[in-house]
């Protein structure tokens, strides 16, 4: 590629990319749940949501005809001592607080395990030379202690999780053998296809991106004849002195801010051996077919039922206390709702007993219909 493109090519995203990443990133976090699943924030977040505070629950007080006569708030208490020491907690909206007690169900991590399962059943059998390289590569294949059936294993369940996977064979400089890595469509930014002289279709060149931080982005560009490794600042702290000394520094003519630190070595396998690894059927290059594009957002969406049914309960199970200021005032603001309680009205008025307290609690029909 002319380098005049090469950083275009590098910081923006392949249009099936740019098409499919929000469905890759809800799959892989469905996959994970736990505090992935619940940072990506697929609960809807009412209006309510954000105006509420965590500590204050806010009800109000409905006609039959559904207008309003009151607006009522109780105090929700912090549930552990670290809850309570812990700042943060009574600053937070009612929003973080549904995001905190509302389960996921790993419907999706539950078929892709099952599946994995069955597929690794029976472990695959392999006829290799009698080499000290070849028994190297079989233990340690990727570089990171992982074995042929490890890697594979992987690949297996990220295919399922993704639809795709794309598999390298890189022989790095300093390595002894070639090493396997695979790596997520997410990972993958960018790339571009061609059809040679024989009509076969083959892969023209890449982008990997292997590290996202705050002050740099690192990327592979990977062609036949070289692999670039590409440093791009992000930020104004970017210190180029924690670079490798062989980072070399670019700078593009008529690209805004197109500087960038760059290190070539030669590709010596002399191809691009990398491939896109499909669970199913191919639906674009790079771009591959998996249930879990339906299973991950039937498992949204019970989550989502799940939030509006938390809600509901919060607002509306638990009635609030309706006092009387003058009430209040006699009792130091200490009234209590436990049997035994002893609080202090005031005499009757013209023999009809003066307005204390009471309880208040919107209808729970909307719980009995999620419920059912």
């Amino acid at each position: 590629m002319a380098s005049d493109n090469l950083y275009k090519f590098i910081t923006q995203t392949h249009p099936m990319y740019q098409r499919y990443e929000d469905a890759w990133r809800l799959n892989v976090k469905s996959y994970w749940g736990g505090p992935e699943y619940k940072n990506g924030h697929y609960l809807k977040r009412y209006a309510t949501d954000s105006s509420t505070p965590s500590d204050i629950v806010r009800t109000n007080e409905m006609a039959s005809d559904g207008t309003p006569t009151g607006r009522y708030s109780t105090t929700v208490v912090a549930n552990s001592s670290s809850e309570a020491e812990n700042p943060d907690y009574l600053e937070n909206n009612f929003y973080a607080e549904k995001l905190d007690q509302v389960a996921g169900y790993p419907y999706t991590r539950l078929y892709i395990s099952e599946y994995n399962a069955l597929l690794f059943n029976s472990l695959p059998s392999r006829t290799l030379p009698d080499d000290s390289d070849i028994e190297k590569f079989s233990n340690n294949c990727d570089g990171e202690g992982n074995s042929l059936n490890e890697f594979w294993s992987m690949v297996d369940i990220y295919t399922t999780v993704f639809g795709v996977v794309w598999v390298s064979c890189i022989k790095y400089t300093d390595s002894e053998y070639p090493l396997w890595k695979w790596h997520s469509p997410l990972d993958v930014t960018n790339w571009s296809y061609r059809y040679n002289n024989k009509g076969e279709l083959e892969l023209k060149e890449l982008v990997i991106r292997i590290s996202d931080e705050p002050e740099l982005q690192i990327y592979q560009h990977i062609t036949q004849d070289v692999i670039e490794t590409i440093y791009v600042p992000v930020s104004e702290d970017f210190d180029p002195a924690n670079l490798p000394e062989e980072a070399v520094y670019y700078s593009e003519t008529g690209q805004d801010d197109a500087e960038y630190y760059k290190i070539i070595q030669e590709n010596t396998l002399g191809d691009i051996y990398v491939r896109p690894v499909y669970q199913s059927n191919k639906i674009y290059n790079g771009v591959g077919h998996t249930p879990v594009f339906d299973i991950a957002n039937i498992q949204r969406s019970i989550y989502s039922l799940l939030g509006d049914a938390y809600s509901c309960f919060t607002y509306g199970s638990h009635p609030v206390n309706i006092i009387d200021s003058e009430t209040a005032d006699m009792n130091d603001g200490a009234i209590s709702a436990e049997p035994g309680a002893v609080i202090r009205v005031n005499a009757s008025l013209t023999g009809t007993p003066a307005y204390v307290y009471e309880f208040k609690s919107p209808s729970l029909d909307s719980i009995t219909e999620i419920r059912e």
